[in-house]
């Protein structure tokens, strides 16, 4: 069952360097076991907030990455650019409606 993770993020200072950060750390989520895709949507009306919409192939692998995640955090650089901790939303894909 394939999952869809919204991850909101709020940027604070200099966002063209948050996002060069933001596309850095995005590699390695984007190498995960089960990342189908990640895609980066801007704000128009509040270029600081930023949506994560990552393609997860199961729960399993999303659960697996948040789990990873949290033990290798991203650099110092990057928790420095952010307002508070990103929330994260879990949706599943339906495909049948």
């Amino acid at each position: 069952m394939t999952v869809l993770s919204m991850v909101h993020i709020h940027i604070k200072g200099d966002e063209e360097h948050a996002l060069a950060l933001l596309h850095q750390t995005l590699i390695a989520t984007r190498e995960r076991n089960g990342c189908v895709r990640v895609e980066t949507v801007q704000d128009r009306n509040d270029p600081g907030h930023i949506v994560l919409l990552e393609t997860w192939a199961s729960l399993e692998d999303e659960a697996a990455y948040r789990s990873w995640r949290a033990e290798q955090p991203p650099n110092q650089a990057w928790r420095d650019c952010v307002a508070n901790v990103p929330e994260v939303s879990n949706f599943t894909v339906r495909s049948d409606v």
